[in-house]
């Protein structure tokens, strides 16, 4: 998903459930459509649709348009989210961008290329039966944020303990730790499924 669409989706959701920013709240203001050195129009977004958002813009103008430390605590105690391993690859190829000495340039048609053979189209509707807001099932997931040190514990809980297994080596752990496993073998990280129990599920 780009980050037009994302946006697009999350401020018809706003609307949709009479959603206003709160000052002290979860609301942040997002640079959008483009980062903060190239335009200075903004929008409020939620928290975690914020860091959302600033992955997907850093994809979109190939440099990280985020803060690390924000990014990398929703990715660790927010909420397991569709395209969850993708924010994950984002991450993991922007947040050292400045600081990498010998970073391999990838171009945008080759992550257009990648984007498109892998993106899963997630309707509204699956998003809303699947997610959580403020604690409640069946919640949309776009609403999912988080609002206390406790409620942090329990989102890291929950994707920490998801197992997943790489179809290539057969090598089983938690969704960070597998991406980084496949990335550091040259692994496409879409070959992986999902344990659960004795059952598997592919994303």
């Amino acid at each position: 998903m780009d980050q037009h669409t994302f946006v697009r989706d999350c401020l018809a959701y706003y609307e949709e459930q009479g959603l206003t920013p709160e000052p002290g709240g979860e609301w942040q203001e997002a640079h959008y459509p483009s980062p903060r050195d190239v335009g200075n129009k903004t929008i409020w977004m939620l928290h975690d649709h914020h860091q959302q958002q600033g992955l997907l813009q850093s994809e979109e103008y190939q440099r990280p348009c985020f803060f690390n430390a924000d990014v990398l605590r929703f990715l660790t105690h927010g909420p397991f989210v569709p395209g969850w391993f993708e924010l994950h690859d984002a991450y993991d190829r922007w947040s050292g961008y400045y600081g990498a000495v010998n970073l391999a340039k990838i171009s945008r048609e080759t992550l257009v290329a990648n984007a498109e053979a892998n993106l899963t189209k997630i309707s509204r509707e699956t998003m809303v039966a699947t997610g959580k807001a403020n604690g409640k099932a069946n919640a949309p997931a776009m609403n999912s944020h988080i609002n206390t040190k406790k409620q942090q514990k329990t989102n890291a809980k929950n994707t920490a303990s998801q197992r997943w297994k790489c179809l290539v080596t057969g090598h089983v752990s938690s969704p960070g730790s597998l991406s980084n496993y496949q990335r550091a073998r040259g692994i496409d990280t879409s070959l992986r499924v999902r344990l659960e129990g004795t059952v598997l599920h592919t994303l």
